[in-house]
């Protein structure tokens, strides 16, 4: 009966029916309706970092080799950017020069060595024009410059009557009077010193730090006691090539110049360049002046950068001019450039311009400290700013000649010492650099060695103690402010 009962449950069951096509209608349009109504818990999906997401890398860059070597494929054109352009830079002792390509310039001392054939009269001319010319060249670079020349007359009237009685007692009372100037340089210059050791000494106070006790009797003892070394030549690596005279030479310019022999008197040198404005001390003229520059500048550009005069046509020049310029000064320049020496152009820049310009900074105060001035100026966006230009009429070559008297008062081993010649001056330069400082920190007895080397004899070596004389000398602002 159970089985019965199941089998006819089974079988009174309504079969499965389909959906018909009202119905199938009907929910898709629920659908529709849904999809379009606005969903009112709706939250926006908002990035976690402001930071662009990096796509997926592409194979094909991975595997590349593109400028991963040194080795490229493509035909490139040889000539860089800024290989026509010639930079110069004229100074009082150097001229740096070089292709505007170029990291570093060539320094090239910028003299020139000229042969006198008659000297004595070369000279006593040159003392005559002294006395009967005498320049005076308005510096303002704002308005024009003007040129004013004022003849002197010879004075007679000091070859009277009284000077023929006393005759016979002028050279003693020459003397007596060149002693007297002698004193009161020494006296101004003790005074001055003196002023200088007691600023050293406040100095040392606030940072606290001890002076060396009897440093001075210390130093002269031991630079009395002090005796040269004798290097042979094949001992010594840094030995100089001298120059060697041709008969047929008129003249030598840059190192060759300084390298001259001292005994052959027939050259004399010039520096056409002098506190930053034409040397017209001794020039006779201005166009004597342009054409030892012009002789220096193309030698310099042939020898060290190897452009051939010819070729000049094809280079451009930028000038680099000092910020207090003289216009007559840059009128002689542009005209030399173009019309004697035949560039192709000339741009003129100021030197503080191309400092900021270089660093890469468009506000920026530029301290200048050269050979025999030194200039202060502000510059704002490419410009020097007018009011904030200072022009300081000394500069290292001061510190040199200060430097080295300083060292002859401390009994300095090589008494023969004499800055009129070309290698005693390189080796005062020398001095300077290696043992001038201003940190307080080196204020002890220092023990150094310099070697003299001199034309025609042995290199020789000696030994020298130095105490304040390395803070003193450049110090000697003070010095000069007093003056």
């Amino acid at each position: 009966m159970e089985f019965t009962q199941e089998t006819d449950i089974t079988e009174t069951q309504p079969p499965p029916q389909s959906l018909s096509e009202n119905q199938i209608n009907f929910q898709q349009l629920q659908h529709m309706q849904a999809a379009n109504s606005i969903d009112r818990h709706y939250t926006p999906q908002l990035k976690f970092t402001n930071f662009a997401a990096q796509p997926p890398i592409v194979t094909k860059y991975v595997t590349s080799k593109f400028l991963r070597h040194d080795i490229s494929y493509f035909n490139r054109d040889e000539s860089n950017i800024g290989s026509k352009v010639l930079v110069i830079h004229p100074g009082s002792r150097y001229l740096r020069i070089g292709r505007a390509s170029e990291a570093f310039p060539i320094v090239v001392p910028h003299v020139i060595a000229r042969r006198i054939r008659n000297r004595k009269e070369h000279e006593t001319q040159q003392e005559e024009e002294k006395k009967e010319i005498k320049v005076e060249v308005d510096t303002e670079h704002v308005h024009p410059v003007h040129v004013k020349i004022k003849k002197e007359k010879e004075k007679k009237e000091m070859y009277d009557e009284d000077a023929k009685e006393t005759e016979s007692c002028s050279n003693s009372a020459g003397s007596s009077v060149a002693t007297e100037e002698e004193d009161e340089d020494e006296e101004h210059f003790k005074q001055a010193v003196g002023e200088i050791k007691k600023e050293l000494k406040e100095k040392i106070k606030a940072s606290k730090r001890r002076p060396v006790a009897n440093a001075q009797s210390q130093v002269h003892s031991f630079n009395k006691s002090v005796h040269p070394e004798i290097i042979a030549d094949h001992n010594d690596p840094y030995r100089v090539d001298w120059t060697l005279v041709d008969e047929d030479a008129e003249y030598y310019v840059g190192e060759k110049a300084l390298r001259l022999l001292d005994s052959d008197d027939s050259f004399n040198l010039f520096y056409p360049i002098q506190n930053g404005e034409f040397n017209t001390r001794d020039y006779d003229s201005i166009k004597a002046v342009i054409g030892d520059l012009e002789t220096i500048w193309s030698e310099s550009i042939q020898e060290k950068i190897g452009i051939s005069q010819k070729n000049f046509r094809i280079y451009s020049v930028i000038l680099i001019i000092p910020d207090i310029y003289n216009r007559l000064y840059v009128l002689e320049m542009i005209t030399m450039l173009l019309r004697y020496m035949g560039f192709r152009r000339v741009f003129v820049a100021q030197e503080s311009i191309c400092v900021s310009f270089g660093a890469g900074m468009s506000v920026a105060c530029i301290v200048d400290i050269g050979a025999q001035t030194s200039t202060i100026t502000c510059v704002e966006d490419g410009m020097c700013i007018p009011d904030s230009r200072v022009y300081l009429h000394y500069g290292s070559d001061d510190i040199t000649n200060f430097f080295i008297r300083l060292l002859k008062r401390s009994k300095f081993p090589y008494s023969d010492m004499d800055l009129n010649r070309a290698y005693d001056w390189s080796l005062a330069e020398e001095l300077k650099e290696k043992i001038c400082t201003l940190d307080e920190a080196n204020l002890t007895i220092q023990l150094n060695e310099f070697y003299v080397r001199a034309p025609n004899k042995p290199t020789l070596k000696y030994h020298i103690k130095t105490y304040d004389d390395a803070i003193i000398a450049p110090m000697m602002e003070l010095l000069l402010t007093m003056e």
